[in-house]
């Protein structure tokens, strides 16, 4: 009895972490401390913490395995062995040590979602597989829901982030129970790519179609690319090693019905909210080619023409009312230049990580240490910038506060799934695991956080230490 409940306990805490991402904002209790304006505790936080705890009687059982495994102790050292130097060398040394702790848990998640997936029966395995597919579709449904709620009521109840009002793009982005619309499309990955290449079933078919909707109302540039760019790379390879993609191609047709829904969506909610607004529907437009063309695309502005303003009387007239007709703010929607500025802070942040990296050659080995980036810009590169400085590529991110030592075993990990999926393409497990994990490793080009992470972490895991010895079941 109490091994069935841990085994049902392991599982449930598995599938929360894979396609709960959703939830890792709300609900939960801030704990921002030193500066770490993410640090919080949820219930998406305490499945991660209960999938670690639960898998310490596996990890206990494998320790010899793991202990001869040179490439894993290897990996672990070198990042170990960045942290600790970073830590000492840092000058908010007590910040350090709490990312190095972060990204340590996220390394372990990662190794426990790993070995409690290969101790799951195969009934269990199509279990978590439904649930991931039912979770695209309950999603999906729940971001049309949350964007219908906001196009009436500017902050959709309190849900939507700061980021996400209408103000910016004419209708607000959705972003469910996660921090900010990029996290959300990260979560929906999985079920996404699952779907697409799932046998021909009606759950399937609407969880594709449904996780498309929820990710084109992301407004999410990084998750648009880093579908299609998943998708072409997949294509060319399997082409190279002349495997047969109709199947992709018949389910295509549905991935850009839901991603025009959603944009149609998004387009009749400008359109409704901003209703008293002029070109209201041609600014709406303009503000969409802008963001998914990374402002390269530039399409003139519709604006009225204000007429002079009546020479001013010399004292006012007691009777004199203001003119009802005035158009508020909230009435009056133009696109803001938002693509332009958040390319420009995404750059600037990442020149000044580089510099910082290449400062010195221990910098260049070892980082100046995670989570010490902003102290260590004002008091080297003398430029004025928040102790919490971040860099919006997860990349760079962990090259300016692990180096080079550091960050090599986490790119070789992923290169590693890579290559054996490449080398097992021909089977529909390893055609499923090159496309989600291409796509995560794109995406990751486009924000850089260590606590929206975690079923990232965890999917890599899972790969690693199962598929690479077993591609003959389905996915």
């Amino acid at each position: 009895m109490a091994k069935s409940f841990m085994d049902d306990a392991r599982f449930w805490f598995l599938a929360i972490v894979i396609f709960g991402g959703v939830f890792a904002l709300s609900p939960s209790i801030s704990l921002a401390i030193l500066d770490f304006p993410s640090l919080r505790l949820g219930l998406y936080q305490m499945a991660a913490a209960g999938l670690l705890i639960t898998s310490l009687p596996i990890l206990f059982k494998k320790r010899q395995t793991f202990l001869k495994n040179r490439y894993l102790i290897g990996g672990f050292l070198a990042i170990f062995l960045a942290m600790s130097i970073g830590t000492f060398f840092a000058e908010a040394r007590l910040r350090t040590m709490l990312y190095s702790l972060s990204l340590l848990f996220l390394l372990v998640v990662g190794l426990s979602a790993g070995v409690v997936y290969a101790e799951l029966s195969k009934t269990k395995k199509h279990r978590l597989v439904k649930f991931g597919l039912w979770s695209g579709l309950v999603f999906g449904i729940l971001a049309i829901i949350q964007l219908i709620v906001a196009t009436f009521e500017p902050t959709g109840f309190g849900t939507l982030c700061p980021g996400c009002k209408a103000d910016v793009f004419g209708f607000p982005r959705i972003n469910l129970f996660a921090a900010e619309p990029q996290f959300l499309a990260n979560a929906l990955l999985p079920a996404f790519f699952l779907a697409l290449f799932q046998p021909k079933s009606r759950l399937a078919q609407l969880s594709l179609f449904f996780t498309a909707t929820a990710i084109a109302l992301t407004f999410s540039r990084g998750g648009f690319l880093a579908i299609f760019l998943a998708i072409m790379i997949f294509i060319i390879v399997a082409s190279i090693k002349r495997l047969n993609t109709s199947f992709l191609y018949k389910k295509l047709p549905l991935i850009i019905i839901g991603t025009f829904f959603g944009f149609t969506l998004l387009f009749l909610s400008a359109n409704v909210r901003y209703s008293s607004s002029p070109f209201i529907a041609h600014n709406t437009l303009v503000s969409m080619i802008d963001q998914l063309s990374l402002g390269r695309i530039k399409i003139p502005q519709k604006t009225t023409v204000k007429s002079q303003p009546a020479p001013a009387a010399k004292s006012p007239s007691p009777h004199s009312t203001p003119d009802a007709k005035s158009t508020s703010p909230e009435q009056n929607f133009q696109p803001t230049g938002f693509v332009e500025a958040s390319a420009n802070d995404r750059l600037s942040a990442s020149d000044l990580a580089i510099k910082s990296w290449l400062s010195s050659p221990r910098n260049f080995f070892f980082g100046v240490g995670l989570g010490n980036l902003g102290s260590f810009i004002q008091n080297h590169l003398h430029v004025s910038v928040p102790t919490d400085q971040t860099v919006y590529i997860f990349y760079i991110l962990l090259l300016s506060g692990l180096g080079i030592i550091g960050l090599l075993p986490l790119i070789l990990t992923s290169l590693t799934i890579l290559f054996f999926a490449i080398k097992n393409l021909h089977r529909p497990k390893a055609q499923f695991i090159f496309s989600l994990t291409t796509a995560l490793l794109i995406h990751f080009w486009f924000f850089g956080s260590f606590i929206n992470t975690i079923h990232c972490f965890a999917i890599i895991g899972i790969f690693l230490y199962n598929y690479p010895r077993d591609y003959a079941e389905k996915v």
